[in-house]
């Protein structure tokens, strides 16, 4: 069952990054939004369900599923490199380190932000059945 809810939540999180990335305008004046929204999209729904999964007697399914499956597909180191490197090459210097520097504090901040978020609720009053 856990390998299978994996699968699903890694599609919902592969159609959500393509569906943010295809609304990306990004251009050689701009660092790229639309992987830098899906990576603090993902690092918040990390942390909330993180939290979650440590208060739940479903913890195994919620950190597969959630951690592996949707946030997983849905937010990737290599995009974030892929796209530093290519800032790169166009000898975008400052907009390269800045969006580097700007993914990773971001990504920090909205995971405490998702974990501090779901302190907040009753886990088990979400996941009655």
């Amino acid at each position: 069952m856990k390998i299978i809810l994996i699968g699903v939540f890694g599609l919902i999180g592969v159609y959500l990054r393509y569906w943010v990335n295809t609304m990306d305008t990004f251009s050689q004046q701009s660092i790229p939004i639309a992987n830098l929204m899906i990576n603090c999209i993902g690092c918040l729904f990390a942390g909330f369900i993180l939290h979650l999964s440590q208060q739940s007697q479903y913890e195994n399914i919620f950190l597969s599923a959630g951690l592996i499956g949707l946030c997983g597909a849905l937010t990737t180191f290599s995009s974030l490199n892929l796209e530093f490197f290519e800032l790169l090459q166009k000898s975008l210097y400052q907009k390269a380190f800045l969006y580097y520097f700007i993914s990773l504090v971001t990504g920090v901040f909205f995971f405490g932000i998702g974990f501090f978020l779901s302190t907040k609720l009753n886990p088990n009053n979400l996941l009655q059945s």
